[in-house]
């Protein structure tokens, strides 16, 4: 092992060598040896006497780890009381033998070693600090990728190590199960033997994910270039705006209604409101006859696009797949779900059957879906929706927050949505993450760019506002990412069907007399298994103080009260159990979710949204959230 002394050299060098990096790969690299470096300096001030700096090592060996928790002597009465912080915010790292997990905690040095106390199972490690700073930190893994013998630890200057011994020598995908689950559903695995076209995707692909900013831009411009000449699976139209063509527009509403006739298609062109911004959008009205009827059909066909990946460097493909897909199936599988929900309830309530099953479809506040499809060799998908607009529905013009009244509609319409995805996973008696194994979280898949956003957002957020560096100083504990894998791996929290990006930009209203009157949610792409405080959040996040401040109970009221109206009067289940007292506790307790969110896309922000969001944090302090 080098010296002490030169071990310290290495890492003030790496570290200059950080301020200076610019490259994403180059800074993952050398944040990885710094922390090699930093464990190798623990190494070494381990072998000096434990007094010379506090330091405490205690490690179990392979041959002595029972399957049960080890367990220390339990704290002192006063401290048992002591109010806990998880610990969410963690590096990682591995060698052959050991998983090595890196804590940050200013001033623990200081601490006497029965402060500390670490229990683990086969794939749990519990990690708990006593006293520090006034608060118990705690950091719990129960979803561990693979089997663990013994964890020990090791303190230095403002940092705890955890050195979780492998049970066998294999390297680790990521560090738990959830995460490895969440890899596996995020891309489709094509087969190497099979059309050799899907081979050339898969090695363009891995190009892609491994090229430098030049190169990615180059294989995103072939692909926006390339997805005019696609023709499979997409109904002949190619994936491109140019194959939106009257015969392609009657092949699609003879597979929708082949009794319907449509004499006149009016393709009115590209929009840009309502449906998302990372697809094409052409709005199009086909007119035609059905039993001597006229039927008139105002619509959009969304579209695949490109174009954003060439200028947000951590989208890839394989995210564009995967929002897309997402999106189809909420359309093709989750709301015909909704719908045969709600046909049950209304012909059990029904003693003669004599009810309109259009009600049905308008009760889900949603576009009423026409055609959906996608083809995994071009990566394209189509998705052929009810034009909203044409409905008298409009978006607020950006960055008009929403009233009293339109919170109350918005929240409803998500009530509706996480009721009904509720009731499914209660009857079929198995998560709705099984049934639909579709739903991939991103925030599970892209840690590395969360982060490095954040931390430019609070760096913008410091200039503006250099007078509350206490504050900021409670944000930079804060990790979203950390937040939802926490909220995945409860088996305590109600999760339910979220639409994970309800903000203004993806409500539109309809008005009548300049009040609104009903609502629906668009652009379904970030779906998601979550709580249903993780919709609120955010949705509140994006009003104004006095909305969130002076209007917050009643329109958490409403929400709950829509809820329960949902949920009917069946036997007394899951959400059905839940309060309205649990329901403010959870959204208080998730809020620095929403806070994460938005400081991620700091660079937004107006002067007013700025001070509004300072407000909230301030709040959250209060709270004791943050």
């Amino acid at each position: 092992m080098a010296g002490l002394q030169e071990l310290r050299a290495d890492l003030q060098e790496i570290e200059r060598l950080l301020e200076q990096a610019r490259r994403e790969r180059v800074k993952k690299a050398l944040t990885l040896e710094k922390g090699r470096i930093q464990t190798e300096i623990t190494d070494s001030e381990a072998a000096a006497p434990a007094a010379q700096n506090g330091v405490e090592e205690q490690e179990s060996s392979p041959d002595d780890a029972k399957p049960s928790v080890k367990r220390r002597a339990p704290p002192p009465p006063g401290q048992a009381t002591m109010h806990k912080t998880k610990i969410t915010s963690y590096g990682w790292d591995q060698s052959d033998k050991f998983v090595k997990i890196y804590i940050s905690l200013n001033g623990v040095q200081a601490l006497p070693k029965d402060n500390i106390e670490v229990n683990f199972g086969e794939k749990m490690v519990d990690f708990l600090v006593r006293d520090l700073g006034g608060k118990n930190h705690n950091l719990l893994i129960n979803t561990l990728l693979l089997p663990i013998t013994s964890v020990s630890y090791k303190v230095k200057r403002d940092m705890v190590t955890l050195l979780l011994r492998k049970k066998e020598t294999r390297t680790w995908e990521c560090l738990t199960s959830v995460e490895k689950k969440s890899k596996d559903k995020k891309a489709p695995k094509l087969n190497s033997t099979g059309d050799p076209g899907d081979s050339i995707m898969t090695m363009m692909r891995q190009m892609y994910e491994d090229g430098d900013d030049e190169m990615k831009r180059t294989i995103a411009k072939a692909w926006t270039e390339s997805r005019d000449k696609q023709q499979a699976s997409m109904g002949g139209m190619g994936g491109s705006v140019d194959g939106i063509t009257k015969p392609w527009v009657l092949q699609v509403f003879n597979d929708i209604d082949p009794e319907v006739n449509i004499t006149q298609v009016d393709i009115t062109g590209p929009i840009g409101e309502g449906h998302g911004i990372s697809s094409d959008l052409v709005a199009l009205v086909a007119t035609g006859n059905k039993n001597g009827e006229v039927e008139r059909y105002s619509v959009v066909v969304k579209l695949t696009n490109f174009r954003w990946m060439e200028v947000v460097e951590h989208m890839s493909v394989e995210d564009y797949l995967v929002f897309d897909v997402a999106e189809v199936k909420f359309y093709s599988v989750a709301v015909p779900d909704f719908l045969s929900l709600l046909v049950e309830r209304l012909e059990g309530k029904s003693k003669d059957g004599d009810f309109d099953k259009l009600w049905c479809i308008d009760a889900v506040p949603v576009s009423k879906c026409y055609f959906t499809a996608s083809d995994h060799t071009s990566n394209m998908s189509v998705r052929v929706l009810e034009n909203l607009k044409s409905q008298g529905y409009s978006i607020n013009p950006y960055p008009q927050p929403l009233g009293l009244e339109e919170m109350k509609l918005a929240v409803g319409a998500l009530a509706q949505v996480h009721g009904l995805s509720h009731l499914l996973e209660l009857r079929s008696g198995s998560p709705l993450s099984d049934r639909y194994d579709w739903i991939v979280d991103i925030y599970t898949c892209k840690q590395q760019w969360y982060y490095k956003y954040y931390q430019e957002g609070l760096k913008n957020l410091a200039s503006a506002f250099p007078d509350h560096e206490q504050l900021l100083a409670c944000l930079r504990k804060v990790d979203g990412v950390a937040m939802v894998r926490e909220a995945a791996e409860s088996p305590a929290r109600v999760k339910v069907l979220c639409h994970a990006d309800c903000w203004n930009n993806n409500i539109m209203f309809k008005y009548e007399d300049g009040k609104p009157v009903d609502v629906k949610l668009v652009d379904w792409q970030l779906v998601a298994y979550r709580p249903p405080t993780f919709d609120l959040v955010v949705l509140f996040m994006y009003q104004t103080w006095d909305i969130f401040q002076n209007h917050r109970d009643a329109i958490l009221e409403h929400y709950y009260q829509e809820l329960q109206k949902t949920l009917g009067e069946n036997k007394a289940a899951g959400l059905q159990l839940y309060t309205l007292e649990q329901l403010e506790a959870d959204f208080r307790a998730d809020f620095p979710f929403a806070v994460y969110e938005r400081i991620l896309y700091e660079k937004g922000l107006i002067p007013r949204q700025k001070q509004d969001l300072l407000l909230i944090i301030q709040q959250l302090k209060e709270w004791g959230v943050i």
